[in-house]
């Protein structure tokens, strides 16, 4: 897996492998954009916190309508494109409420283990067992 730089739509690149961090001003600011880009053959991965929806475009600037991929979650989460086409994706962070903020983490690779979830134990437990 490699992290990845997020850059704020028309501002300067932000470090590669640091998350970034997004405060929302006011009843006034009600969107924040940044651009993403992707190797051919690699995955995107997005980890966020904040009450805030994230929504993801392939080769244009998402809205609220037209967007590849969105967060079910409002108080953090992650959404995965597996297979992501190569190019540049963007993403538009859009705030639950007025002063709302938030952590993006992005990171792309060719496999990307999101989440591990251990067999249930009763299977194990109750198996070749009489008693």
């Amino acid at each position: 897996m490699t992290n990845v730089a997020l850059t704020p739509y028309a501002s300067a690149s932000l470090p590669a492998g640091a998350p970034f961090s997004g405060q929302f001003s006011g009843a006034t600011d009600t969107a924040h954009y940044y651009r993403i880009d992707v190797a051919a053959g690699e995955s995107l991965s997005l980890a966020f916190t904040g009450q805030v929806r994230v929504y993801l475009r392939f080769g244009a600037l998402p809205t609220t309508r037209d967007y590849d991929a969105t967060s079910s979650y409002r108080d953090g989460g992650r959404l995965t494109v597996p297979g992501a086409f190569a190019g540049t994706w963007y993403l538009m962070v859009v705030p639950e409420g007025a002063g709302a903020s938030y952590t993006l983490a992005p990171s792309i690779g060719a496999l990307l283990l999101t989440d591990v979830v251990p067999p249930a134990l009763e299977s194990v437990i109750n198996y070749g067992t009489d008693q």
